[in-house]
Parts: C-alpha cells; structure tokens; sequence
C-alpha cells in the first residue's frame, strides 16, 4: 500500500529562495495568494506556502522529503505546537467547530474533519492548533492543505438564512446543533465507516441532545468538552478551516459594499453598522449581519454623523 501521508517542513526566508531556485523549472502557476511556489513532479506536488511552509504530497512525496531534508537539514516534524498538548491530542476522531457565531457581520460557519492515527506526523508539523491562537494570515496559509488532505465536511449558513431561522425562533445554540449534527452525518457518510465523535461545547449535552431531537438521525456525540478546539487535533483542524471560510466569505461581503467589514462585536462594529445603515439603508443588514446582537440597536442609536467610519 503507497503511503500518502503529506510530509511538511518549515523553511526559513533564505531556505524558502534557495528551494524556489532550485525548483525554478518545475514550478506551476497557482491562484492561491497564500502559496509561493507550486512545483509538481512526475510523482508529488510540493507546495511552498509564504509563511515558509513546506508540504509534500502525492505517491513519491516520501523519497522527495527525504531529499529535502537532507539538502536543508531537517527533519519532517520541525515545529512545535504553540501550546503543550494533551496526551490524546491527536486521537482518531471526527471533531467539530464553529465560527462566525460572536461576530457581527457574516455568516456562521461549522466544519467537523476526521483525523486517522497516521495523521499525527504531518499535522505536528504544520503546527495545527486552535484558531483563536493563531493569526489570520496562518490560518489561511493552514486550511488549505488541512481542506486538501482530512475528510471533512462545511456547512456555511449566510446571513439571510441565519436572520430568517432566528425570527422563526431558532436559538443560536440550536442553530449551531442542527449544523454540527448535519456536518457528523455527512462526514461519516463520506467516510464510510463509525468514528468517534467531539465537539466543541457551546451547551450542555443535555440540552444539545434536545436541539437535534427534530433532526433526522443525529449522529450520537462522543465527547462534548470545553476547549476540545486545543485539546483534539480533530476539533482544532475544524476551527482552522471553519475560520478560513468565515474570512473569506467576510471579505467577500466588504467588496460588494466597498469596505472591509469589521470582525468581532465592539464599539467599532457598531459604529461600521451605523454607517452601513445610513449609507445603504436598514435593509442591508439583513444580508451582512446578525440583526438579533445588540449592535443593531446601538447602531440606530449612533447618529450618521457621529459615527467614526464618517470620517475615515
């Protein structure tokens, strides 16, 4: 059986010129902002992330990392996680995140992915931890070979959705049940086989159980913990793809209207309502925003022209 376990390295700035030197006559265009350099050989495509991230795949990327490592030195596992990991880190099991659900622009978006236990090499490699500790630019430059390489599944509910559940009486939390119990279950379909499952807690068990009650089928929850994005490399590799979408789908929403949205919910949030409100009318959130938070009344409350986006 070939191995197709991706193998990952972290490159320094004069490692990362002197890589694209030497693969100069095999690289391919690539459309990802993220990627620096794309080369593909007869058997393994390597990927230079701009971070100085390394990862090789494909039937021959064995044989292509030992070659790399021996012309820079390294070895495959060369970057630590940010935080010390528990014992069970890297546990075969689907996990689960969401994102999007504290901000007030965009949607909320929910992936699970399935980790295997011949996954751990790579992901302890390419640094995988929870989202909230790792910078926008990293996140990106992560989801894509995580979305490359696990199974997983995504579900994105955009604002008109989201606003029109809420006022049908949906809570947050049962939204975000009925998204995860939808992601378990295709993902296990995709999958073909059981796995255990986690999930970040947003709720009690109890009350999670309730919410998909209604839903057909709802995979069974193995672990419902606190902090499961930094305790499983499953959740936490779920949390990296969850927030990449959620950025770049924010960012979609700030070109149609001409700005970059704001993320979070703050002062500044409400004061970025304010402006949209008046610039486009009330009507706009319905499309770019969480109506129910309560920066939609502190936005109506903030006068156009009070409002700090005026004068930027």
């Amino acid at each position: 059986m070939v191995n197709m376990m991706p193998y990952v390295f972290r490159l320094s700035a004069d490692e990362a010129d002197r890589f694209v030197k030497l693969y100069q006559d095999q690289q391919h265009p690539s459309h990802a902002d993220t990627v620096r350099a794309l080369i593909k050989t007869a058997g393994a495509t390597l990927t230079l992330y701009r971070t100085g991230t390394l990862m090789i795949q494909g039937a021959d990327a064995q044989p292509v990392a030992e070659q790399i490592g021996k012309l820079f030195s390294k070895t495959v596992e060369t970057k630590k996680t940010l935080a010390a990991q528990p014992a069970d880190f890297y546990l075969p099991s689907i996990g689960s995140d969401e994102t999007g659900v504290g901000d007030y622009f965009g949607p909320l978006v929910v992936c699970a992915t399935y980790v295997s236990a011949t996954d751990k090499p790579w992901l302890k490699a390419l640094g995988v931890n929870d989202s909230k500790q790792l910078q926008d630019t990293v996140i990106a430059t992560m989801a894509e070979p995580l979305a490359k390489t696990l199974p997983y599944a995504l579900l994105v509910l955009d604002n008109p959705s989201y606003n029109r559940l809420i006022d049908k009486g949906f809570n947050a939390h049962k939204l975000k049940a009925h998204l995860h119990a939808q992601c378990h279950k295709r993902l296990l379909e995709k999958l073909g086989h059981s796995a255990d499952i986690i999930v970040d807690q947003f709720c009690t068990a109890t009350q999670y159980r309730q919410y998909v009650g209604d839903f057909d089928h709802a995979p069974a929850v193995s672990r419902f913990e606190t902090k499961a994005d930094s305790r499983y490399a499953s959740v936490a590799a779920a949390s990296i793809i969850a927030r990449h979408i959620y950025l770049k789908r924010l960012a979609t929403l700030g070109e149609t209207l001409g700005c970059v949205l704001e993320k979070g919910a703050s002062k500044r949030v409400d004061h970025q309502a304010a402006f949209l409100i008046e610039k486009h009318g009330i009507g706009i959130l319905d499309t770019i925003a969480k109506k129910h938070f309560k920066t939609t009344e502190k936005a109506l409350s903030i006068k156009a022209s009070d409002s700090a986006f005026m004068r930027e």
